[in-house]
């Protein structure tokens, strides 16, 4: 089993982003949502349990942030376009606190992806130039900008045999006085 942990993106903005991929990419294996541990697999000798565990501990005493959507961007020649995500104090600090918390019940991180260094909210990947350049221009008349709150984090797995990431703990952070510009 593959594991993974992400901040899922709420409401609108999800339905929103869920029917461009949709337009443009096809159906996807999980829901919008911001990567803060790459998918990856459980050492031996751990289990799920150990790693939900670990998770709560980490994660219950952050407090809730905002998260800042700088935007529509786009990595390597448009072959992935994506809503960019401000990497804040506060997002800083729930990703390093997830990344110790996994620390010896998940393998090491590895590959280009693995620092989390531009996070953000995938919108399609795995596009062709002409389709991601067609999809860039059809995504370039919508406000991407904008913020919404993290108040939480999911644990999902997939196996083998799974066609999607099934959610396997929702992680609570502690409640904040933010207040969404967001409608």
């Amino acid at each position: 089993m593959r594991y993974y942990l992400n901040i899922p993106v709420p409401g609108d903005l999800a339905a929103r982003v869920s029917a461009f991929e949709q337009r443009w990419q096809g159906s996807a294996k999980s829901d919008p949502h911001i990567t803060l541990v790459i998918p990856r697999l459980l050492l031996p000798g751990q289990s799920e349990a150990d790693l939900v565990s670990r998770l709560e501990a980490a994660l219950s005493t952050l407090p809730a942030f905002p998260i800042h959507l700088l935007g529509l961007s786009h990595f390597g020649n448009k072959r992935v376009l994506h809503i960019g995500v401000e990497r804040s104090v506060a997002f800083a600090r729930c990703h390093e606190a997830a990344m110790r918390a996994v620390e010896g019940v998940l393998e090491p991180p590895s590959g280009e992806h693995a620092s989390i260094s531009h996070p953000h909210i995938t919108l399609a990947t795995k596009l062709s130039p002409q389709k991601g350049e067609q999809a860039w221009q059809a995504a370039l008349p919508q406000d991407w900008s904008g913020e919404f709150m993290c108040d939480r984090v999911q644990l999902l797995r997939i196996g083998p045999r799974d066609a999607h990431w099934i959610v396997v703990a929702t992680l609570n952070l502690l409640p904040s006085s933010f207040i969404s510009t967001e409608e």
